[in-house]
């Protein structure tokens, strides 16, 4: 079969899906429910099949939620310039400053001489180093830092291995590991990713539940170790083996390309002091803000100096300092890398304006229409019919039942809208539920939260399967398959500790 044909039968089906949920209207929805429900259900059809490119099938939203009248133009527009695009756009900017200058090869092969040249231990090591990170800082920010570290270790590998095996398996997994080990190693502590913090600051302020740092760790961490051990068996020995000779790489070959690399140029040491410090300033942000919140200097004291022939009453610390956010410290990063010469011929700056061209833009716009999607389930009341949906028929079928429901349902829709979107409208419904059952708050609304963040299925699901998908080396039907198990064995594991420990913990 031709492409053109499969171009056209795949169209042909994804707008029958499309006309059966709209006009045939199964589930019975009114007309804006509906409506939301039928893109949805059109844009993932366009996306699984690969029909047309990821891009323009974002754009969709922007079209006809503003058309069908589910949000003004406005409403819709504003989630392709939200402030995690921004986020994205200050990790690719770092990540192409340690590309175009040979840094990532330094700390790729590093990370290679330490975990050994086994294609398993080398997966193994990632995925250890990639949680342990994302545990203290968001994911996002944790897989634009490791992001470009793996994709240079797979070059190196796919450049000299000789050996027999699928080496094509092997970049594939260390690509989605990459992502997936950011999404639960957040799971682990209160700030390892916001949907955390978006669960702790609802339960305080709708249930006056005080979550704590430590109730949260007992219950999460050792759940965490068990997803990601099963994550490696599952990913690396059944789903995608790569039988790889265990010693088909000399380690020999990797000293060797170290001392090629030589000693550090001046340009990777601006490119290191940077990454190094927006890499701490995301890590200690939040001690950083409370400290400069404690000091909270007034201005006027400032500008009653000599120098100064004018007086404010505004506060250094309280007013703007401590106000910074992932965001701003990502564009922090990237600004200072599009303005410090490099002093080198090859760039008169770190980052030249032409190296922007190399930037994934359509995965920015691919992540907005992933949130508009989320502001139009809000909007049109959709979310609500599934949380009252889920009440309606298994609010008697036992809490372990119930913990299950609600956890697949997290992480299957996260993989439509962004997980701090589902748990900011999601929570308060799963909470008032809970009450309504008489039941701890926390022992449905926890499972909610972590599912969340859980998603591996889809690009959009969470940034960073965004970002690896940008990689090419990994196929939406292999991130969707790979995601599919995972989805529902990350599911049981998590209702599983959650049924077993919330009760005893909160």
């Amino acid at each position: 079969m031709r492409k053109s044909t499969k171009v056209i039968l795949a169209v042909i089906v994804s707008l029958a899906l499309f006309c059966f949920f709209f006009f045939l209207n199964p589930l019975s929805l009114s007309k804006e429910p509906k409506t939301v429900l039928s893109i949805a259900v059109l844009m993932l059809s366009l996306w699984f099949t690969e029909t047309l490119p990821i891009t323009p099938v974002a754009l969709i939203p922007l079209i006809a939620f503003p058309i069908s009248g589910i949000l003004k133009f406005d409403q819709a527009a504003v989630n392709y310039i939200d402030n995690v695009i921004f986020l994205f756009f200050g990790g690719f900017v770092l990540g192409l400053a340690l590309e175009k200058w040979d840094m990532h090869k330094r700390i790729a092969l590093g990370i290679v001489k330490i975990t050994g040249t086994s294609p398993n231990r080398i997966i193994l090591g990632f995925i250890i180093s990639t949680a342990f990170i994302s545990m203290w800082i968001s994911n996002t920010a944790t897989t634009m830092m490791m992001y470009p570290i793996a994709l240079s270790v797979n070059t190196l590998i796919e450049n000299n291995y000789k050996g027999k095996g699928k080496v094509k398996n092997f970049s594939l997994v260390l690509m989605l590991i990459v992502a997936y080990a950011s999404n639960v190693g957040g799971v682990s502590t209160i700030v390892g990713t916001p949907p955390n913090m978006a669960m702790i600051s609802l339960m305080q302020k709708s249930f006056s539940i005080q979550v704590g740092f430590f109730q949260w760790f007992v219950i999460c961490f050792p759940m965490v170790v068990v997803i990601l051990a099963t994550m490696h068996f599952l990913l690396t020995y059944i789903l995608f083996p790569n039988k790889m000779d265990k010693k088909a790489i000399p380690r020999s070959l990797i000293t060797d390309e170290y001392l090629k690399l030589g000693k550090m140029s001046r340009q990777e040491w601006i490119v290191t002091i940077i990454f190094i410090q927006t890499c701490l300033l995301w890590i200690f942000r939040q001690p950083i803000s409370e400290i400069l919140s404690d000091l909270n200097v007034p201005l006027q004291y400032v500008f009653k100096l000599p120098i100064f022939r004018f007086e404010t009453s505004e506060w250094i610390f309280d007013k703007w300092l401590i106000k910074f956010d992932d965001t701003a410290i990502a564009l922090l990063g990237a600004f200072l890398m599009l303005i410090i010469p490099s002093g080198s011929k090859k760039s008169f700056m770190i980052i030249g304006i032409k190296d922007l061209k190399k930037i994934k833009w359509g995965i920015l716009l691919l992540f907005g229409g992933g949130l508009c999607l989320a502001a139009a389930m809000k909007e049109s009341g959709l979310m609500d019919l599934i949380a009252d949906g889920i009440h309606d028929n298994y609010a008697n079928s036992g809490h372990l039942v119930m913990i299950i429901i609600l956890t697949l349902v997290a992480v299957f829709i996260s993989e439509l809208m962004s997980n701090i979107a589902l748990v900011s409208v999601f929570v308060p419904v799963v909470g008032t539920i809970a009450v309504g059952m008489g039941v701890n708050p926390v022992l449905y609304c926890l499972p909610v939260t972590l599912g969340a963040t859980c998603a591996f299925m889809l690009p959009m699901g969470t940034p960073p399967n965004a970002i690896v998908y940008a990689s090419k080396k990994i196929k939406l039907y292999q991130m969707t398959s790979a995601g599919f198990l995972l989805n529902l064995v990350s599911s049981v594991l998590i209702s599983a500790f959650c049924y077993l420990l919330v009760d005893r913990v909160f």
